[in-house]
């Protein structure tokens, strides 16, 4: 199980979701939208639990091999006091998130297994560039590494001859793309 989400804020802010009441009751539970609405900048806080609940997501999704679809209100934050850490709950299941914040992006990310390798990019070819460095960090020539998705969209990166499928979480918006791997599984 391994999700990410990465927001361009430069992008985001630029939607002032914040105080738009009707996204904010289709988005966030009312205890969210309290949060959001009592913090210093809502607009940083709303962009936070929005990529916690897409990096949940994406890990639920690929926990339950569940078809595209989400639910937002379904997937319920809470951000502890460092707002460096977090949990979404999603019906009985529990994410534990880490939550990096720049000026520039907000990157969320959640996996059972660590260590990660975290990647981010402000190019357009992020994806060539994270496997370039990919195969060079595993000692495989870049033509034994590729990106697939399956059916439902998870993607995985194949590996070798053999073609083993490592599970991994890409995410893009705006000018940044961020890829999360288990390396335990290499």
């Amino acid at each position: 199980m391994i999700g990410n989400d990465i927001i361009d804020l430069k992008l985001a802010r630029a939607e002032n979701k914040a105080a738009n009441s009707r996204y904010l009751a289709k988005a966030f539970t009312s205890g969210e939208i309290r949060r959001i609405g009592l913090d210093a900048d809502p607009e940083l806080t709303l962009w936070t639990l929005w990529a916690m609940k897409e990096t949940a997501y994406k890990a639920h999704q690929r926990r339950y091999n569940l078809p595209r679809r989400i639910n937002p209100k379904s997937f319920e934050c809470s951000l502890h006091d460092s707002v460096q850490r977090g949990c979404v709950k999603v019906n009985t299941d529990l994410y534990q998130v880490c939550i990096e914040r720049s000026l520039d992006y907000i990157h969320v990310f959640t996996s059972e297994t660590s260590p990660q390798q975290k990647k981010y990019y402000a190019v357009h070819e992020a994806r060539s560039e994270f496997l370039s460095e990919l195969s060079i960090d595993l000692g495989l020539d870049r033509e034994e590494i590729s990106i697939i998705k399956n059916h439902l969209g998870m993607p995985s990166i194949c590996l070798g001859l053999n073609k083993e499928k490592i599970p991994f979480s890409m995410s893009h918006h705006g000018d940044f793309s961020s890829f999360v791997i288990a390396l335990i599984n290499c």
